[in-house]
């Protein structure tokens, strides 16, 4: 503060009472010593740069509710789904190296893309408020990637309904992203992609043209259990030497 006024030669009084109003309105935020974080908002004729938080949801109908709960502070934008995924013209997984998948933007989403990133870049913090389910988990962990946001700056926070009070106190409480529902997000699909992807051609030759076979997560758990099944039922025997 001490420098703002040595350069701007602005009356100390003056700058006091310009961040007291900034203070009491919410656009700054006081920390320890002569610290203040801004927004860029103009009071008693100085303007100042202030402290701004982005919050990423996927619908824009919740963005919209929601930038009004958290007030001038927060700046509340959609991803409207996913950003990235597996590519359309090929297999995209890597059988040979642990089926590692091969991420690409969606074709058709790079101006939402460059918007996101703007935004992510000039804000302090980025909260990741994708829906509170393995998909939403995924979908804010591919944001995370695609922003260049580390682990500091990247908050995972998650709203189990759209309400004033439980917007406000969610987003007090962060948390990191929950890699395991990530990873069961990813399984489910790299299976679908890997037996979709394949079988599909064959589907469209024999039966009709425009048909999947994707989606095969509940078909191959039933395989599993099955087989985990009839292995249970299995009784040891011992081996005779004759």
């Amino acid at each position: 503060m001490d420098d703002l006024i040595e350069k701007t030669q602005i009356p100390t009084r003056r700058v006091l009472s310009a961040l007291t109003m900034m203070e009491l309105e919410g656009y700054v935020e006081q920390g320890s010593g002569k610290h203040f974080s801004f927004d860029r908002h103009t009071t008693g004729g100085i303007t100042f740069m202030a402290k701004k938080h982005l919050v990423i949801v996927e619908s824009p109908a919740k963005a919209k509710t929601i930038g009004k709960y958290l007030g001038r502070e927060y700046e509340v934008k959609a991803s409207m789904g996913h950003l990235r995924d597996l590519p359309k013209s090929k297999l995209g997984v890597d059988i040979e190296h642990d089926f590692e998948p091969v991420y690409q933007p969606i074709r058709g989403k790079e101006e939402l893309i460059s918007e996101l990133k703007k935004a992510a870049k000039s804000s302090d913090t980025v909260y990741l408020a994708t829906d509170p389910d393995r998909e939403g988990e995924a979908i804010s962990w591919h944001l995370k990637a695609l922003l260049n946001l580390d682990d500091e700056k990247a908050k995972r926070v998650t709203f189990n309904e759209i309400t004033k009070k439980v917007v406000s106190e969610s987003i007090k409480e962060p948390r990191a992203i929950d890699q395991d529902l990530v990873d069961a997000q990813q399984a489910r699909r790299v299976l679908d992609r890997i037996v979709g992807y394949q079988l599909s051609p064959l589907l469209w030759k024999k039966v009709r043209r425009g048909l999947s076979a994707g989606r095969v997560q509940s078909v191959a758990v039933r395989m599993v259990d099955d087989r985990e099944k009839g292995n249970s039922g299995l009784r040891g025997a011992g081996i005779l030497d004759t």
